[in-house]
């Protein structure tokens, strides 16, 4: 039956144009509400801490973990000098091993091209980490702050790094060092959008920087300015981190409040100064004191929120043409 169709059917030349017609929705990505992450060093634990304050677990099982950094995949590196390894936590919370075998890790950074630097005080060196995991040392014979090695890096390839007195930075290459901060002994270090080094001292008790100066004492908000007392200088302040809006937060240790509604101790601190000169309390007793914050999206950027698709076809038969979507 098929076949005896077919032989009646005239033969007819019959040709066809076509053309995909797209339409792509796109959205603006608003600012996401900062994530602080906290490692526990005794604890042996990472702390989620979201705009409101409010600390969640993220992670636990980890020996002594310190330095926190983030990759441009949202991953989690900690740098744990208990068992002398690079753990990489992803955005659902699964630890896997990066890198084993160093001696007492405890900071980190990344670079641009993505190579994982660290700070390890029991190699008095900073080792660098590929992508393919290979650690190699990037500048030996350095001396760290005893209370904690700090690093961070520009977006051109400079890693910085605190001793004991100063903050030094080197280039990609390894030259260096050059003596780009300090005047006492420094802690944590960061850069903000423009490239401005802030860097914690520990006596006098300031961040302090080519940025500005921010004093550990007078710029602690109401009611917290309230008789504060700084407990122990040695520890105060330890860690900073910048977002993506220029907002500064930092980590102030042992600290104690003679206000009777923080009932005296408030133990490790996290704060934010603004960049518009506001500053608040984020969260006390945060266990910690190395802090990184989850990179977001920047306010204004397009992401594709969907679309849809038609065919055009046109039908070339016999002068005359028939359009059809499919």
């Amino acid at each position: 039956m098929t076949k005896a169709i077919a032989t009646m059917l005239p033969a007819k030349s019959v040709s066809f144009s076509c053309a995909i017609l797209t339409s792509v929705f796109l959205a603006a990505s608003d600012s996401q509400a900062d994530t602080v992450y906290v490692s526990n060093t005794g604890a042996g634990t990472i702390t989620r801490i979201d705009s409101s304050g409010n600390s969640s677990l993220f992670a636990s099982g980890l020996s002594s973990p310190k330095g926190l950094a983030f990759d441009g995949a949202g991953n989690l590196y900690v740098a744990d000098s208990g068992d002398g390894t690079i753990s990489v936590i992803d955005p659902a919370g699964n630890v896997s091993t990066f890198a084993s075998g160093l001696n007492g890790p405890s900071a980190l950074t990344f670079d641009s091209g993505g190579n994982l630097y660290v700070a390890s005080p029991g190699n008095q060196a900073i080792l660098r980490v590929d992508a393919s995991r290979t650690v190699s040392v990037f500048m030996a014979g350095m001396v760290f702050n005893h209370d904690g090695a700090h690093l961070t890096a520009d977006n051109a390839g400079n890693i910085y790094a605190n001793t004991y007195n100063t903050v030094v930075r080197f280039d990609s290459s390894g030259n260096g060092p050059a003596d780009v901060g300090g005047g006492g002994a420094t802690q944590g270090i960061a850069l903000d959008g423009a490239g401005h080094l802030y860097y914690a001292l520990q006596n006098p008790c300031v961040i302090s920087g080519n940025g500005g100066l921010l004093t550990g004492i007078a710029d602690f908000p109401s009611p917290y300015n309230n008789n504060l007392q700084l407990a122990a200088f040695q520890d105060t302040p330890c860690d900073l981190a910048f977002d993506n809006g220029g907002n500064l937060f930092a980590t102030f240790g042992n600290v104690s409040f003679d206000n009777p509604s923080h009932n005296g101790s408030a133990g490790n601190v996290l704060m934010e100064f603004g960049v518009n000169g506001e500053n608040s309390v984020v969260a006390t007793d945060i266990g910690g004191t190395y802090i990184a914050v989850q990179p977001v999206p920047e306010p204004g950027i397009w992401t594709f929120a969907g679309g849809v698709a038609a065919v055009l076809c046109v039908r070339k038969r016999a002068g005359r043409r028939h359009g059809v979507f499919r």
